[in-house]
């Protein structure tokens, strides 16, 4: 029986989840999926999933966000109120930011585990479940997955659902925070990595330990590709993954010298992030990165510039 029942749509759209695990197929979602629909046929600007957390958390400084009304809301939740999805909806309307809960996130949880005595965990698990499933809103989602960082979800009929929002960019950052504690976290996380392309990448690479061999070999092959910049995660792959081991070596295979071109074109990209200028080992990798580029009688001029900027 559906505990948090919706006032009826005229037109009846499928939930964030529905959507994307009829879209998902075994290599993720299609490369032209997106939950960030525009609202007009002739609107042309908008954010790709995941692109406002993304800006957030790698160019702003997060600020944390008065809970609110949120605190009546989670007893609403604790009395199975059936206003409490309508209340959580208005609440994230009010709020007028199209994605609140990195600044929400810490606050949350701390009251939660403030009020635990209080509050039933099976009835925020259930709640929490049920947005996942059937919600249309993005912080409401969000909601739920903070909800269940605090809760017990492997082994859960949680999982299933939680790994399939993750396929998405726009949810990645938020499921991979509950997954991290599974008991094999860090399989499922790498699993998504290499299915997601866009921000949800770049978070996975952040919350990922990276060192296992299989993971090491994959960050420097593939690892960095996404569909935003390979900047934002060029510097972590070329550490983790042991980029100047692989320009240690005597020489490099054309696919090799290619992948190569591809991380080091990341890492001299300092736009956005700062790569490899603030490297203990930048200036030796650009000497041996050099050294193969030579050796396969090519040039990288950016390379030879840079390498000139940092021993001058």
């Amino acid at each position: 029986m559906n505990q948090y029942p919706k006032e009826p749509r005229q037109e009846e759209v499928p939930s964030f989840y529905q959507q994307i695990k009829e879209a998902a197929g075994p290599e993720g979602l299609p490369e032209d999926f997106s939950l960030q629909k525009p609202s007009e046929p002739d609107e042309k600007l908008r954010f790709v999933d995941g692109g406002i957390d993304g800006v957030a958390m790698y160019h702003t400084a997060i600020q944390p966000e008065d809970l609110g009304e949120l605190p009546e809301i989670l007893r609403l939740i604790q009395d199975e109120d059936p206003r409490a999805e309508e209340r959580l909806e208005g609440f994230f309307r009010a709020n007028g930011r199209m994605s609140p809960m990195l600044g929400l996130i810490d606050g949350l949880q701390e009251w939660v585990v403030e009020h635990r005595e209080e509050l039933d965990p099976n009835r925020l698990f259930r709640f929490a479940l049920h947005l996942l499933r059937e919600s249309r809103s993005v912080p409401c989602v969000k909601f739920g997955l903070s909800l269940l960082e605090l809760v017990e979800t492997d082994g859960t009929q949680a999982r299933e659902v939680i790994s399939t929002l993750a396929l998405s960019d726009e949810f990645t950052l938020f499921c991979g925070y509950v997954i991290r504690d599974w008991a094999d976290g860090e399989e499922e996380l790498f699993r998504l990595a290499k299915v997601v392309r866009g921000w949800g990448r770049i978070f996975l690479l952040n919350q990922m330990e990276l060192e296992a061999p299989e993971i090491r070999e994959w960050l420097l092959r593939e690892g960095w590709q996404n569909d935003i910049l390979a900047s934002y995660t060029a510097k972590l792959c070329a550490e983790k993954g042991g980029f100047l081991e692989l320009l240690r070596r005597e020489r490099l295979t054309g696919e090799e010298l290619e992948q190569a071109r591809g991380l080091m074109a990341g890492l001299l990209d300092e736009g956005p992030v700062r790569n490899i200028s603030v490297m203990a080992e930048g200036e030796t990798m650009l000497r041996e990165y050099l050294r193969h580029i030579e050796a396969h009688g090519q040039e990288d001029e950016a390379a030879r510039e840079k390498l000139a900027e940092l021993t001058a």
